[in-house]
């Protein structure tokens, strides 16, 4: 990822945007300031530019570097992007795209809407195999930055579990803010009442959903086994029809689950699919909220 696919994804966005505002950010911000008398963030190192009254020099001679105080102001919105990675991510939609490539889109696609309406977001998932927490802001650079980062890790085979990354994101988040859940089949399969029930509680919750390539297409390839599928064996109309049935019932499964919940889900299966996920995400979390309040 790097700036000039800024344009494509500012190009993808703008075909939702346009044709219908993203309710749910609408708004004004508690306050448009960062500075010190707002929200305290973390310590993170001196980087040219800092000022140096910020300095945390207690913190600084303990760690034998220089850190400095980062600080976040109070907005109305926050945007936390969990992007589902591991070897499974290296596979292939229906549609023959990488999942990890159209992943990385979906959640650039977000960030840039989210930052053009003035929300913070941060993006969590698996970092070299650890749980890599990122400070909420906004703009083109903390845009990059962060799909720089998920990029490397999208296909790590130490990947942690989707679950385990959920459940932290449950105790470790306070306040109110819109999260966007980018996984795919098997990552959906994963989700159970409770961690729903614990994301939604204070949140809004929008998940995307890759889809992936039948197991009995020709030329289906097992990214667990390394290996090309045998579709001697599983090339069958019986089992084909199997898997569409497989698949359609988890996905309808979870789909009653998320939307008891207060949760919008939508399936992707290429790039040209984002515009129409990014409205139908927002379109179902409107409608789910104002039905709720009834």
């Amino acid at each position: 990822m790097n700036y000039t696919d800024i344009s494509k994804i500012k190009s993808l966005v703008t075909l939702a945007t346009s044709r219908k505002s993203s309710h749910v950010l609408e708004g004004d911000y508690l306050s448009p300031f960062n500075g010190p008398s707002l929200e305290f963030d973390k310590l993170d190192e001196y980087r040219s530019g800092d000022s140096i009254r910020y300095i945390d020099w207690k913190a600084s001679s303990a760690h034998g570097k220089m850190l400095v105080r980062r600080f976040i102001s109070q907005r109305r919105h926050k945007a936390l992007l969990i992007g589902d990675c591991g070897i499974k991510m290296s596979g292939h939609t229906s549609k023959n795209e990488v999942k990890s490539k159209l992943a990385e889109t979906i959640l650039g696609s977000f960030s840039w809407l989210f930052s053009a309406k003035g929300c913070d977001y941060s993006l969590l998932c698996s970092y070299n195999g650890k749980i890599g927490r990122e400070s909420f802001h906004c703009g083109n650079e903390h845009l990059v930055g962060l799909l720089n980062r998920y990029s490397k890790n999208a296909e790590d085979r130490k990947a942690l579990p989707l679950n385990f990354l959920l459940e932290y994101a449950a105790k470790s988040y306070s306040g109110e803010m819109i999260i966007l859940l980018v996984t795919d089949l098997e990552g959906l399969s994963r989700l159970d009442k409770s961690i729903v029930q614990k994301l939604t509680y204070k949140n809004d919750l929008m998940v995307a959903c890759i889809d992936d390539i039948l197991l009995s297409s020709p030329g289906s390839y097992d990214v667990y086994g390394d290996r090309y599928s045998d579709t001697f064996i599983i090339g069958g109309k019986k089992l084909y029809q199997a898997e569409i049935e497989m698949r359609e019932k988890i996905y309808n499964e979870k789909h009653d689950l998320l939307t008891k919940n207060r949760a919008s889900v939508c399936m992707i299966s290429e790039e040209k699919d984002i515009p129409d996920c990014i409205l139908s995400l927002f379109e179902q979390n409107t409608k789910l909220t104002h039905d709720a309040r009834k």
